[in-house]
């Protein structure tokens, strides 16, 4: 009897021991793994866009010297010139593509980076305006005057704050310095009567400003290691003045002084950018 019961027992215990290891769980600890970091580290990638502007070119157009001694008709004697004043919009527009480069740093949804471009564009813009000087008491005479602004490249440094709605899409601001090529010219031309004979003025500037630009975007992760976005960005490279002096005579060039035109163009330049990028991130 003894050795029967003692059977029975290590049966049941031996029965226990295998349902339990097919059916109750097992519970152990699992080291808990940080999150995945998407946006991560360097890249470099390319872009294209349209760019337009409202530059705006003001020029002054005052008296120079006159000669109101002159002899030749009585109209000259009470010859005088009235300056105008011009503001001309430029409305720029064109392509502008180029490259980038940046590095992120994510902490949790939240990320954080540096972003350089450099861009090359066709923006351009160009105006024309009738009667900018006029001579009084001199029947015939006519002033016309053409400016034209232009953006070469563009290039700017951006500091940029985001957070990853989703894991693989990023809601951005960025901001920054700026710096652009730019060109500005201001023309002009004298319609005259016969024996008076005008010297054209024709100014230009050209060199580098410095700005700021800022802007919103947005990029996807769509595969292992690259991502697209899609951004806008508005730049402000401030303005540049310049001036020009055209000089009139009577008779032929080196004849007798009628008067000139003074003349100061001040030309500001700012514009928007709508762009799409492709980047390759090196995480």
């Amino acid at each position: 009897m003894r050795r029967l019961v003692l059977a029975s027992v290590a049966v049941v215990g031996v029965s226990y021991n295998v349902y339990a290891a097919d059916v109750l769980p097992v519970y152990s600890k699992e080291p808990s793994l940080p999150p995945q970091c998407t946006w991560c580290g360097f890249y470099q990638g390319v872009n294209l866009g349209y760019g337009s502007s409202r530059d705006t070119l003001d020029v002054v157009g005052t008296p120079g010297l006159v000669n109101p001694p002159f002899i030749a008709a009585p109209p000259l004697q009470a010859a005088a010139i009235i300056g105008v004043t011009q503001d001309l919009p430029l409305h720029s527009k064109g392509f502008i593509g180029g490259g980038q480069i940046g590095f992120m740093r994510q902490f949790d949804r939240f990320v954080v980076g540096l972003e350089a471009d450099l861009e090359g564009t066709s923006a351009r813009g160009s105006a024309t305006t009738s009667n900018f000087v006029v001579v009084n008491g001199f029947p015939g005479t006519s002033t016309s005057m053409s400016v034209s602004n232009r953006l070469k490249w563009l290039h700017t440094l951006r500091g940029e704050v985001g957070y990853a709605v989703l894991p693989s899409l990023l809601l951005y601001g960025t901001g920054g310095v700026a710096f652009g090529g730019v060109e500005s010219n201001t023309s002009i031309n004298q319609g005259l009567p016969a024996g008076i004979v005008g010297g054209p003025s024709d100014t230009s500037f050209s060199g580098t400003q410095i700005g700021w630009s800022a802007g919103v975007g947005a990029a996807w992760m769509f595969a292992r290691n690259w991502s697209t976005k899609v951004e806008y960005l508005h730049y402000d490279l401030g303005s540049v003045s310049y001036g020009s002096s055209s000089t009139t005579f009577v008779g032929a060039p080196g004849g007798t002084f009628f008067y000139s035109i003074n003349t100061t163009s001040t030309a500001h330049f700012s514009g928007d950018i709508v762009r799409v990028g492709l980047d390759y991130h090196f995480n």
